[in-house]
């Protein structure tokens, strides 16, 4: 398919992400699969419980900086084919190898809560 974005540096993130694209070439990009279900919550009497959440996706890029993976993919869209920048738990997104950090925001009876997770699916 193709490289869909309303993003003008779309050439310089594909090289940041490693892919090799050539114009007029078929390139594989191989994909691993992000699922973030609800947060695990366990309240003062020890119970356990089930919390729906938020959550955003960022991917590093060879430079170190982070950009949003929501930003640069083309199944994430939303009403009028606008990219998401969050997505509820329970779901997933698939994206090319890499790593990535993902920010998980949930409401427990304590208030608001985030919780960060670096993962490396190189």
């Amino acid at each position: 398919g193709n490289y869909v974005s309303e993003r003008e540096n779309v050439d310089e993130d594909i090289t940041q992400m490693g892919l090799a694209v050539e114009s007029g070439k078929t390139t594989e990009v191989v994909l691993r699969r992000i699922d973030v279900d609800h947060v695990e919550v366990t309240n003062e009497k020890g119970q356990i419980t089930f919390v729906p959440g938020t959550y955003v996706v960022d991917r590093k890029l060879a430079n170190g900086q982070w950009i949003s993976a929501a930003s640069s993919s083309t199944t994430a869209r939303g009403c009028g084919d606008r990219p998401l920048s969050s997505f509820p738990t329970q779901t997933g997104l698939d994206v090319p190898r890499g790593e990535y950090r993902v920010t998980v925001r949930y409401t427990t009876a304590e208030g608001a809560k985030t919780d960060v997770h670096l993962l490396d699916l190189r």
